[in-house]
Order: structure tokens, then C-alpha cells, then sequence
């Protein structure tokens, strides 16, 4: 380890000393018992120190040996101490003011040195402690102040270096001390990272570590955090800073458990994450606000009266499997491997579609290790407001893909109990069409539950023509769409379940396409009009799809299934004579994934798809 340095640079005045007090020596005695030696009388020395003025000096440190090397230095270091008084014998270091008017500081700290094994590094420590263990000086300063100081700490120990600033910082304390029970004061402010402001002002204790703070934070950009957790997660941060305004308290228990808590707001804004594999955007918000935050540290627990979301958007996914794309965020839930958390992967065309087209259930992995030793968490209120959300469900036959536009509402009393459930009551638009989501949930505890039904009613089918053209071969001249999806989870299995309405579709022009359905769905149609089957009257004969007895309501319509239209005129004329190997061989394309699966927002498709499970 190279020692301490202090040089001076040449331009630089030297450092003074004024009314320096002479040394003394003092001599105690003792009284020895009677019939033993005389003890010898101990000395202590005292000196003091009336002041100690440094000016523009340069101080290096350098530890190149350690496990992990560091650098340290101060430039431009301006320094006055008054009144300097050491005592040997009492072992008592005070000083009545200690003033700096401006500084520059640099920290960095290396990449771990290979070969320093821990055995070096412990006895390292070891001799380190034993070397400090009859230094129990008491220090007491009496006031501080710092001010235009600067600072700059890098830690490059990592793959991508986090570097912070702080410029300027004030501070001043009063009466600290390392006495036993002693408390001080302590008031500072600062700018962190360019655009953050911080101030702290409380009291402080030592001996034990005591503090009592109250912290106010104004948009600190945190960006630094990301080389800390860049391997551990799967996604970028592209932009985030934080703000907080609270009481901090600290006590260092008798057997070295840290006891207090923190109570306040915190706001987490203007955050913005991009898929790391893909570089597409999954999540942003303006503001994550919470408010009446009161953690407490032993036992931990957390409760919040107010949890506020808005101005955001977020890519969920719920994969073939049931699992949803938040869930492998974290690395370590993806088996340490890097994987994209927006990119949709449905079911392959070869894959066959074994589960009922209107319900499917599918058993969940058990929560990660750890994750029922949650502690108690309570939060009142959650509040979503200008929410944009790109939903793709690859879980539901057939695959559908949902914006959700203007998403808010409420989900309230949030609880870790496994006894409780939120109440969930949310409200959007799809193509302009009302949204409402409603039911229960509980995600805190280890195992989630969730009951939760999604329904968008009329939503207006004729800005989905390009769609229709494209996978059908014919525009929508006008007609409303009505979607129902219920979403369950207990005991680790989700069931879902979805139910489509079509009414007063009208087909309009058709339209040449490459990717469009040889199916006769014109004819389907106008058979159901000559019929005088209303489109209502289809949609409640929809509701039964996925079960046996849709085959006698709809049983039928699969004839036109795979044929021209004038097959299916003739068929018409002829009920009897349908050739049902035909109609078996065309179910079985549109089983096993020939025919594609059709978004939601492609009804009349997705219909005639979901027809399969009418088949004998």
C-alpha cells in the first residue's frame, strides 16, 4: 500500500501554524498496596494547536495490492483548522472549527486483482483491526463547514464504469463526536449528476450509529445504477431519476441489527426500458408515485397508503405456456440466459391446437425460492392514469394482440395476506371502444390468484378493412365487434376463457390479397341473412364455442368450410349430400395451424377458424 502523500504544488504557500503550544508532560501517580512495588508513574502527552491553515494543496492515496485496488486523491484543497487540542493520556482528539472554502476529490475504485486470494485478503483485515484495536481515541468537533466542494467517484471494478458527480456540495455539522451516546448535527446540500439536487439535515450518532435525517431528493438521475444490474436483467434503462421527501431514522441495535425505518414519498420518473435482445420499447412512465411510504426495518415491513402510475406503456405477453413476458425480466428467471421480453412467439403452425378454442387451463411453475418469504406488504391504493398497453395473448386459440389506449382506474387494498384480494376496477378504449376490467387479484403473496374478467363492448369493425382485405379477401363495410376474456389463477393453474360478438356485419368490396382465406365467407353470410338469422343470434350461438353443444347450434356452418362458393350452393340445395371426409380434411388444416390464427380484431376469420370445434 502506498502511504498517504501530501505534496504542494510550487506556486502554492505552505501550510502554517499559529501559537503552537509547547508540549507538556504530565506525570500521575498511583498509590501501591502495602507490601508491593511502588507503580511507576504513567506520562501523557498534551500539545495544542491554535490553528492549522492549508492552502491548494494536492493528496494522493493508492492502495494497488488490495483485492480491489482504489485510487483517491483531493486537488485544490483549501483547509483551516482552529484550535487543535490532543490529550495521549485521556486519548482525545478535539477541534473547535474545521473550514474548507474549496476542494476537488476523485475516488475510483479497479477492476478485482486476480491471483489476491481471500486468505491474503482476511489476514489483511485481520492484522488491520488488530493493528486499530488500542485506538479508541475519542474525536470531538465542535463545527464544520464545507462549502464549493466537488466530487467524483468512478467504480470501473465493473464492465461498463458508474460514475457520479456531485458539484457543488455544502455542508456543516455541529458537535460531532465518537463519545458514547454523543448526538450531533449535520446540514447538507448538493447537486448530484448535473441535473439532481439533494439535501439532508438531522442529527447524527456515532457510538452506536444513530441518525435522524430528513432527506429531500429532486430528480437524482440514476442512471449509474444500470452497470450494477445490467447482468442480471434483460432489459436496458434508457433514462430514470428519483425524488423523495421524508424522515430517515437509524439505530444500531445492541447486537448489530440496524432498527428504524424511513417514512415519506418517493417518486420514480420519467423511466424508460428497450428489450435488450430486440431494442424495442417495453416499459416507460412519466411518474411512479408513492405516497405515505412507512418501511420499517426489523422486522421489515412495508405499507403505502398511495401508489400512483401515469403517463405510461408497457408490452405484456402471455406465451403459449401461460407465463407472462414480466416474469423473465430478471435473468435468473430465464435460467441465466438472455431473452427478449417483447417479442411475441404464438404457437407454430405445426404445433396442433389439442385445447378448446373458448376455454384453456394450463398449470403454472411454482413461484421462484424465496418468493413466500415476502414480508408484510400493504398498499392501499394503486391509481393507473394514461396508460398505454400493447397486449398479445399467444395463451387463448386463436392469438390476439390488443392496444389498450387510455388505461386507468383503480385497484385497491393490495396485501401480501393470503387471505386477501384486491379489488380491481379499470377502464380503457380498444379502437375507440370501450374497455372495463374487473375482478380480483392478489400479487404479493408467493403463489398468485387472480380472477379477472376484460370486456370491450361495440367496437366499430370498418377501420379494421385493410385488416380483413388482407386475411380474408373482403373489406368490412360496417359492423361492431363485443369481447368478453376471463383470466383465472388458483392454486398455480390459469384458466381462460373468451367469448366474441359479432353484430350487423356487413362485407364490402373484395379485395385481391395473396394471404386471404379461400373460405366462402361472403356466402356464409348472405345464407345467414336469407335464413333471417340476425348477427346476434350468431354471436349467442358463439358463446358456445369450445363446447359439445355447439355442434347443434352451429354444426351446419363448417359445410361451407373449404369450398368455393358454388360448392357451397350446392351444398345448400343438397343438406344431404355434404361430403364430410372433405370437410374433416379442411378442419384438420385449420386444426393443426395450415389456415393461420387470426387476431381478434379479424372476427369474421377467427370465427370461421374457431368453427373446428364444432366438427364430429
Amino acid at each position: 500500500m502506498t502511504p498517504l502523500k501530501a505534496t504542494q504544488k510550487p506556486a502554492a504557500p505552505t501550510p502554517t501554524a499559529r501559537a503552537i503550544a509547547v508540549p507538556q508532560v504530565i506525570t500521575s501517580t498511583t498509590k501501591s498496596a502495602v507490601g508491593t512495588a511502588p507503580v511507576k508513574p504513567k506520562a501523557a502527552l498534551s500539545f495544542a494547536l491554535a490553528e492549522l491553515d492549508i492552502q491548494n494543496t494536492a493528496l494522493r492515496f493508492t492502495d494497488s495490492h488490495g483485492a480491489h485496488p482504489m485510487q483517491a486523491k483531493a486537488e485544490k484543497l483549501n483547509l483551516r483548522l482552529h484550535k487543535i487540542d490532543i490529550n495521549t493520556g485521556s486519548k482525545l482528539v478535539s477541534v473547535d472549527e474545521v473550514l474548507s472554502n474549496e476542494a476537488t476529490f476523485f475516488l475510483q475504485q479497479d477492476k478485482p486483482r486476480a491471483g489476491v486470494s481471500k486468505v491474503a485478503a482476511t489476514s489483511r483485515a485481520v492484522k488491520a483491526k488488530a493493528d486499530n484495536a488500542g485506538a479508541a481515541y475519542t474525536i470531538d468537533i465542535k463545527k464544520v463547514g464545507i462549502d464549493n466542494w466537488s466530487a467524483r467517484l468512478e467504480d470501473r471494478s465493473l464492465q461498463r464504469p458508474a460514475v457520479t458527480t456531485i458539484e457543488p456540495l455544502k455542508l456543516a455539522m455541529q458537535d460531532i463526536s465518537s463519545k458514547a451516546g454523543a448526538r450531533g448535527k449535520i446540514d447538507l446540500q448538493a447537486a448530484v449528476n448535473k441535473t439532481g439536487n439533494l439535501a439532508v439535515n438531522g442529527s447524527i450518532g456515532m457510538a452506536p450509529l444513530n441518525a435522524n435525517l430528513a432527506l429531500d431528493l429532486k430528480s437524482v438521475d440514476i442512471m449509474q445504477v444500470q452497470p450494477y444490474i445490467t447482468d442480471k436483467i434483460n432489459i436496458l434503462l434508457t433514462r430514470a431519476d428519483i425524488s423523495s421527501k421524508g424522515t430517515l431514522q437509524i439505530d444500531e441495535g445492541k447486537n448489530g441489527d440496524m432498527l428504524g425505518g424511513f417514512k415519506g414519498d418517493l417518486t420514480l420518473g420519467n423511466l424508460a426500458t428497450v428489450d435488450k435482445l430486440s431494442t424495442s420499447e417495453f416499459l416507460r412512465w412519466k411518474s411512479l408515485y408513492f405516497g405515505g411510504v412507512d418501511v420499517r426495518l426489523a422486522p421489515l415491513a412495508l405499507n403505502i397508503e398511495q401508489v400512483a402510475l401515469s403517463d405510461f406503456f408497457a408490452r405484456v405477453i402471455l406465451d403459449p405456456t401461460g407465463r407472462i413476458n414480466l416474469q423473465d425480466v430478471r435473468v435468473v428467471n430465464t435460467g441465466g440466459l438472455q431473452k427478449s421480453v417483447t417479442r411475441a412467439e404464438p404457437t407454430t403452425a405445426s404445433t396442433p391446437v389439442t385445447a378448446p378454442a373458448a376455454e384453456k387451463s394450463a398449470a403454472l411453475p411454482p413461484p421462484a425460492q424465496g418468493a413466500r418469504d415476502i414480508p408484510p406488504m400493504k398498499i392501499k391504493k394503486l391509481t393507473l392514469q394514461g396508460g398505454h398497453i400493447r397486449y398479445t395473448d399467444n395463451f387463448i386459440k386463436p392469438n390476439y394482440t390488443a392496444n389498450l389506449m387510455k388505461f386507468g382506474g383503480v385497484i385497491s387494498d393490495l396485501s401480501s395476506d393470503a387471505n386477501t384480494s384486491a379489488n380491481v376496477n379499470l377502464k380503457g378504449q380498444v379502437n375507440s371502444a370501450p374497455l372495463t376490467v374487473d375482478g380480483k387479484i392478489n400479487p404479493l403473496k408467493g403463489d398468485l390468484t387472480m380472477d379477472i374478467k376484460a370486456a370491450v363492448s361495440g367496437m366499430e369493425l370498418a377501420p379494421l378493412s385493410p385488416y380483413s382485405g388482407r386475411y380474408i379477401g373482403y373489406g368490412i363495410e360496417k359492423g361492431k365487434l363485443s369481447f368478453d376474456v376471463t383470466y383465472k389463477i388458483e392454486n398455480r393453474v390459469l384458466t381462460a376463457q373468451n367469448r366474441l360478438v359479432l353484430e350487423q356485419l356487413t362485407l364490402g368490396e373484395k379485395v385481391e390479397s395473396p394471404t386471404a382465406t379461400t373460405l366462402p365467407v361472403s356466402f356464409a353470410l348472405s345464407l345467414l341473412r336469407k335464413k333471417g338469422v340476425r348477427s346476434s343470434s350468431v354471436a349467442s350461438s358463439v358463446t358456445c364455442i369450445g363446447a359439445k353443444s355447439c355442434k347443434s347450434n352451429l354444426g351446419w356452418i363448417p359445410a361451407f368450410a373449404g369450398m368455393t362458393n358454388d360448392q357451397a350452393q350446392h351444398l345448400h340445395e343438397n343438406p344431404a349430400n355434404p361430403s364430410l371426409k372433405n370437410l374433416q380434411n379442411v378442419f384438420s388444416r385449420v386444426k393443426t395451424g395450415a389456415f393461420p390464427p387470426i387476431a381478434y380484431h379479424l372476427p369474421l376469420a377467427t370465427l370461421i377458424h374457431q368453427y373446428s370445434c364444432c366438427l364430429p
